[in-house]
């Protein structure tokens, strides 16, 4: 039993630094705006993609979509 409640309490250690890495990586993401700035990069690839389009290239567009998405 003994070895049980180790393992137990190791695994709920382990939870925790995950909850708490992930909880510090969020915070950072939002200090230093790395979420807008994907969404923008994001959206001027589409733009660039979109003018290239009409300059008579060809675009994969469920390529693309599963590479922003």
């Amino acid at each position: 039993m003994d070895a049980i409640g180790g393992i137990v309490g190791l695994l709920i250690g382990i939870a925790i630094v995950v909850l708490i890495i992930w909880a510090i990586r969020e915070l950072l993401c939002w200090y230093w705006k790395i979420n807008q700035i994907v969404k923008i990069q994001q959206a001027m690839l589409e733009a660039t993609l979109k003018i290239y389009e009409q300059n008579g290239g060809k675009v994969n567009w469920d390529e693309v979509n599963k590479v922003i998405k």
